[in-house]
């Protein structure tokens, strides 16, 4: 009987929302892997620019600088993102609860 109701009216609340919260989880662990690699790749680049400043290549410090804050804006927009994502998870959960 469950097959047919769900083959008439598709999945229930409880599936479409596990579904939904199943996905979540997947783009909030893409956003983890993306974080740390951005931070992987930051402290790369800062060892680079402290080599390039006992060098006294200051032109090509400053370039990878530039780099370095673009990629801390960039992190900060994916944490952001990563916090709604984890927003929405939690609101679906509370509606659930009370519907």
């Amino acid at each position: 009987m469950q097959s047919v109701s769900r083959f008439l009216w598709g999945p229930s609340k409880e599936e479409r929302v596990r579904e939904v919260q199943r996905r979540l989880r997947q783009e909030q662990r893409a956003l983890d892997r993306e974080i740390r690699q951005i931070d992987q790749s930051v402290a790369k680049v800062k060892a680079d620019i402290k080599r390039l400043a006992r060098k006294s290549d200051n032109k090509n410090a400053t370039m990878l600088a530039r780099e370095v804050v673009r990629s801390n804006k960039h992190r900060m927009r994916l944490v952001t993102s990563k916090a709604q994502l984890n927003s929405i998870s939690i609101q679906l959960q509370q509606q659930l609860g009370k519907g």
